[in-house]
């Protein structure tokens, strides 16, 4: 093993394949307070920066204030006023090409072929185990 920049590098693994939490930010959006929670504390005790927004129109209303962007994008599907999908789309023409994960509690291939076919690049059903998702966050991060 080598020990670069306080990491410890095993020889199994490359510096490309090497994430560091501290600088990526993730922003998750879901109508659920206990999601939120739950997602915010995974997140910040693996190093990453979380925002959590309840709505669509918060999520907008963040992304049209703030210059910077977060890294990666967890957006529920089914939320009142608009769903992940439509906040997906809303994200797209403001030229934001953020990765994003789309969320939710009903895994029917309708819901899983649409989030393709907008461009997800992962769907995770929810409830989920941590070490799943974490995965599935890093690789969506690497790319």
């Amino acid at each position: 093993m080598e020990k670069k920049d306080n990491q410890v590098l095993d020889n199994n693994t490359s510096r490309k394949d090497q994430i560091n939490p501290s600088s990526k930010t993730i922003m998750a959006v879901d109508d659920l307070d206990v999601m939120l929670g739950s997602l915010k504390t995974i997140f910040t005790e693996a190093g990453y920066d979380f925002i959590g927004k309840k709505s669509g129109q918060e999520a907008l209303k963040y992304l049209d204030s703030n210059e910077k962007k977060p890294d990666l994008f967890l957006l529920d599907i089914n939320m009142p006023h608009m769903e992940g999908y439509e906040l997906y789309e809303k994200i797209i023409k403001k030229g934001i090409t953020t990765p994003v994960i789309f969320l939710s509690g009903n895994a029917s291939d309708k819901f899983v072929r649409k989030a393709a076919k907008i461009g997800a690049d992962d769907f995770i059903v929810k409830p989920f185990d941590n070490e799943v998702m974490m995965n599935k966050i890093k690789k969506c991060l690497q790319n």
